[in-house]
């Protein structure tokens, strides 16, 4: 049977939901996407149609099932938002800012691989994916679109 096992890593996040709770919690992700070249993301795991995902809680140890919804946002590491192959292509960034339903407010760097056409920060937000994301040094958060208030650009 170990023949038909799927390989996979965990990844470490952290997780804000509508409930003001805060989690860490490990997901399991593939070590081949299906939607681009390299290995799945967490912003692939969180923008997939099912409403429901396991993961391990950072506390107990125990599966939980997460609901895409009931996430405000869910923070990672960076470099797991990066393919390898992508790290020397050059992107499109912008400076913002982003008030959130709860009150919270994110500033950081929206970097995306865009055709020129449909390369302007509006586009990314109106894309039918649930889940945008922005930078911060070396960590990246995965904002819910369905919670954000305002967005826009920081000089």
């Amino acid at each position: 049977m170990e023949d038909f096992r799927v390989p996979k890593r965990r990844v470490e996040i952290e997780t804000l939901s509508v409930d003001g709770v805060s989690r860490k919690i490990g997901v399991y992700l593939s070590e081949y996407s299906a939607i681009h070249s390299g290995s799945e993301r967490v912003s692939d795991l969180l923008n997939e149609v099912a409403e429901f995902f396991p993961a391990i809680d950072g506390q107990t140890g125990q599966t939980i099932f997460l609901t895409r919804s009931g996430l405000i946002s869910a923070t990672v590491a960076s470099v797991e938002e990066l393919d390898a192959s992508e790290r020397d292509v050059p992107l499109t960034e912008q400076r913002v800012e982003v008030t959130l339903t709860n009150g919270t407010t994110f500033q950081g760097t929206m970097a995306y691989l865009r055709h020129p056409e449909r390369s302007r920060v509006i586009d990314v937000l109106n894309e039918p994916s649930r889940f945008f994301s922005v930078r911060v040094g070396d960590r990246t958060t995965l904002i819910n679109k369905r919670h954000v208030v305002v967005a826009g650009f920081v000089a």
